[in-house]
């Protein structure tokens, strides 16, 4: 909740027409078994952010594999299988404008988690130019 709430204020105060943001929530803790409660979902607004729950990990195998082998955790916390290798979580990942996901999801230009922890870093690389 930590994470949304974070995410939630910096969307709040940088409001952007050309900020286009995607929340996903994956069941990483065993008490991960539903979609998100309308009261974390709701700590980010809806304003220009899509919010998906992704029971099958999709995303976060997919952010993994787009970040390199070096990446920290919980960025890039491997599995201990040979597939999926790694999963993405309570990760912020930040794309230069006009990136598109097409077969994979490209390489951000800026990544870094837990979300909580770094927020005010997250807020200067969406301020980058």
């Amino acid at each position: 909740m930590r994470g949304a709430s974070a995410l939630g204020d910096l969307l709040e105060e940088k409001p952007r027409e050309d900020l286009r943001t995607l929340v996903v929530w994956l069941p990483i803790l065993e008490s991960d078994d539903a979609p998100p409660s309308a009261i974390t979902a709701g700590a980010i607004p809806d304003r220009h952010v899509r919010k998906r729950w992704d029971p099958d990990l999709r995303v976060g195998i997919e952010a993994a594999r787009a970040l390199p082998r070096t990446a920290k955790r919980p960025c890039r916390m491997p599995t201990g299988r040979e597939e999926p290798e790694a999963i993405s979580w309570d990760c912020v990942l930040v794309f230069e404008k006009g990136v598109r996901w097409e077969e994979r999801l490209p390489a951000p230009s800026w990544f870094a988690g837990p979300v909580a922890d770094v927020i005010d870093d997250a807020r200067r690389a969406i301020d980058a130019p």
